[in-house]
């Protein structure tokens, strides 16, 4: 009987507090007006340029939906992560039982669903261009992959951004400073373009054909850009954690690490 009472009265399993509080903010990230956006003109470079040529075929489910969703949703998530600060109810929210820590590893998971959703558009739209048989040569994994890992990267960076400070307009200034980077390293030697974060494989042409491939190695390039993933979400718990110096020191490993697929995606 006591038993019987004892797992009654023993309250349920849940699951882990991060998880649930990252399923809610993903779905508020993808529900951003900026996130939408994105994911609609992320669509329309597909119906408008989707099928001009080969070049473009392959352009669209590779480097399309970093400039489009990743930045995007980069905004979207930098507004969610601050609007209890923007709100001004911090205080009254760290008096709840969920700590910092857990809250900002909820936003961390929470990136993982604009990420889903931009694999799963990759996917369909990679399918499409099979049957169509729009591909001279076809993208890998490799190659369709670094789209959903800039849009996790964005998401991540613009939660950090979020939790490191409060000052006004400095969400844009990193995003201006990040596309002014890509910039800079797109008119250089296409030797040293995959350290962007925005790297365009197929080769550049006047026409909208395929004109070969550009040199280095997508492989490590996703490694690269999931080390960068990885230092943006350490970087989001600088601030709250009980022990910074830990974070400093995982943040310093990561960028030592980073370097092993730097160079190693250079041809």
């Amino acid at each position: 009987m006591s038993a019987v009472a004892l797992g009654v009265l023993s309250p349920p399993r849940t699951l882990p507090l991060p998880l649930v509080l990252g399923l809610q903010e993903g779905r508020r990230i993808v529900r951003h007006p900026i996130a939408l956006a994105g994911l609609a003109l992320m669509t329309v470079l597909v119906l408008v340029v989707g099928d001009n040529g080969s070049r473009d075929a392959f352009e669209v489910v590779s480097t399309g939906p970093t400039f489009f969703y990743g930045v995007f949703t980069y905004f979207a998530a930098n507004l969610v992560a601050s609007r209890d600060r923007r709100a001004g109810s911090g205080e009254l929210l760290a008096a709840t039982p969920s700590e910092r820590t857990a809250r900002v590893a909820g936003l961390c998971v929470g990136a993982l669903v604009p990420t889903a959703v931009c694999a799963a558009f990759v996917v369909v739209v990679h399918a499409l261009n099979l049957a169509r048989d729009l591909y001279v040569v076809s993208p890998d994994v490799w190659h369709l992959a670094q789209g959903p890992l800039t849009v996790l990267g964005g998401a991540l960076l613009g939660i950090m951004v979020a939790r490191m400070t409060g000052v006004p307009g400095v969400a844009l200034l990193v995003m201006i400073a990040m596309v002014l980077f890509n910039a800079w390293i797109s008119e250089h030697d296409a030797a040293v373009q995959p350290l962007g974060t925005y790297v365009s494989w197929a080769t550049w042409a006047l026409h909208p054909h395929w004109a070969g491939m550009e040199p280095g190695s997508p492989a490590w390039h996703v490694a690269y850009l999931a080390v960068l993933c990885a230092l943006a979400a350490c970087g989001s718990f600088l601030r709250e954690a009980r022990r910074p110096w830990r974070v400093v020191a995982l943040g310093a490993g990561l960028t030592a690490l980073a370097v092993v697929p730097a160079l190693a995606q250079l041809p």
